[in-house]
C-alpha cells in the first residue's frame, strides 16, 4: 500500500510540472495558412466580414497582371486564404461577373481589386489583404429610370477607395461600351448622347434612344484601371435614353 501511495503521489508531481509525454506546459495554436508562399485576408461589408464570397487572385508576370487559376471562398468572418503560392507580387479581387442592379439601394461594388502585396516562399509573416466591398453608391439616374441628353450621371464617392478618381461606362444591351468619360475625381459628368472613348465631349455617331446600362469605374489616383493600383466598379446600373 505504501508503495502505491508513492507511485500515485509521483504521477501528480510529474503531471503538475508538464513533464509527461503529451502534456505541454503551454498551449500552442496552429495558424490559417503556412507563413511561407501564403497569402490571406478578409472580404467585408461595411466593417464586417461577408461570407460566401469567392477572392480570386492577380499575380504579375513582369508585363502584365494575370488572373491566376485559383480561389478561396470566404468563411463566416469574411477570411480567406491561399497557400503555396508562386513568389512574386500579388492582387486580390472579388467579381461579381457583371450583376446587375434592379433595386435603388445600391451599396456594394460590383467588382474590386487591391493594392499588390509580394508573396515569398522565404516571408517572415503571411502578408494580409483586407478590403470592403460596401459602396453606398446613390446613383443618379437610379436603376431603370429616364435619362435625357446633357443630363448628368453622378454618385457618392466609395469610402473604401479613398483618394479615388471615377469614370462612367455607358455600354449596349450586350455589355459593349458605346462611352466611357474621362477619369476625374469629381463625382458627376455630363453626357451629349455621343460615342466616345475617355472624354467627357463625345464626337462620334449618336447613340439612339433606348434601353442601355451604365456603371461607375474607379482607380488609385495616377494609377491605371488594370494596373498594379487598386480599382473597381459598381454592378451594371439600367437605364432608359430618350433624345
Amino acid at each position: 500500500m505504501e508503495m502505491k501511495r508513492l507511485i500515485g503521489m509521483g504521477l501528480v508531481s510529474l503531471l503538475g510540472m508538464g513533464l509527461l509525454s503529451g502534456c505541454p506546459t503551454s498551449g500552442t495554436t496552429t495558424p490559417d495558412v503556412p507563413t511561407a508562399s501564403s497569402l490571406k485576408g478578409k472580404v467585408m461589408f461595411q466593417g464586417t466580414g461577408k461570407s460566401g464570397l469567392t477572392v480570386r487572385l492577380k499575380r504579375y508576370d513582369g508585363a502584365n497582371w494575370a488572373t491566376i487559376d485559383t480561389t478561396s471562398t470566404t468563411a463566416n468572418d469574411g477570411s480567406y486564404s491561399f497557400k503555396d503560392l508562386a513568389n512574386g507580387n500579388y492582387q486580390a479581387f472579388y467579381d461579381d461577373k457583371g450583376e446587375v442592379v434592379s433595386a435603388a439601394d445600391v451599396n456594394t461594388a460590383g467588382a474590386y481589386v487591391t493594392d499588390p502585396k509580394e508573396v515569398s516562399s522565404t516571408q517572415g509573416s503571411t502578408p494580409t489583404i483586407d478590403f470592403d466591398v460596401y459602396w453606398p453608391v446613390n446613383p443618379n439616374p437610379t436603376p431603370n429610370a429616364a435619362f435625357n441628353v446633357n443630363q448628368s450621371f453622378s454618385w457618392a464617392p466609395n469610402p473604401n477607395a479613398s483618394g479615388a478618381e471615377y469614370q462612367v461606362l455607358v455600354a449596349d444591351s450586350g455589355k459593349s461600351g458605346l462611352w466611357s468619360s474621362g477619369w476625374s475625381s469629381a463625382n458627376s459628368v455630363a453626357w451629349n448622347g455621343n460615342r466616345g472613348t475617355e472624354t467627357n465631349s463625345p464626337t462620334g455617331t449618336e447613340v439612339a434612344g433606348g434601353s442601355y446600362f451604365y456603371q461607375i469605374k474607379f482607380r488609385k489616383a495616377g494609377g491605371t484601371y488594370g494596373g498594379g493600383n487598386f480599382y473597381g466598379q459598381t454592378k451594371w446600373i439600367p437605364f432608359t435614353f430618350s433624345r
